[in-house]
């Protein structure tokens, strides 16, 4: 995942992306998948308090060069059935903990 200010990441046709709740868990959370109405492919993750937005670029068809290269896994859940990351790099069930959430833009 890269983060980006709300602002950084710019999108130049809103109007063509379906928004869903990007937890289904908690669907009047902040953060909303949003994908393109054509195709259904995957675009970024929205904020909708606009202080980030989110790209995943293994998952949205970015190229991985152009990003920085990750730093430890977010959002692993140790109740759902999948493997814990074990590359090395630390793994948390949220976000780094010394992140700090941006103010809206």
């Amino acid at each position: 995942m890269a983060f980006f200010n709300y602002a950084d990441l710019s999108v130049d046709h809103p109007e063509k992306m379906n928004r869903q709740p990007f937890n289904k868990e908690n669907p009047s959370g902040p953060l909303e998948l949003c994908t393109c109405a054509d195709c259904g492919a995957a675009l970024m993750l929205d904020d909708k308090q606009k202080r980030i937005r989110v790209a995943v670029p293994n998952v949205m068809g970015y190229q991985e060069a152009s990003f920085p290269k990750p730093t430890y896994h977010a959002f692993y859940d140790a109740l759902k059935d999948y493997p814990k990351p074990s590359d090395g790099r630390p793994v948390y069930e949220g976000l780094h903990p010394d992140f700090v959430w941006p103010e809206s833009a």
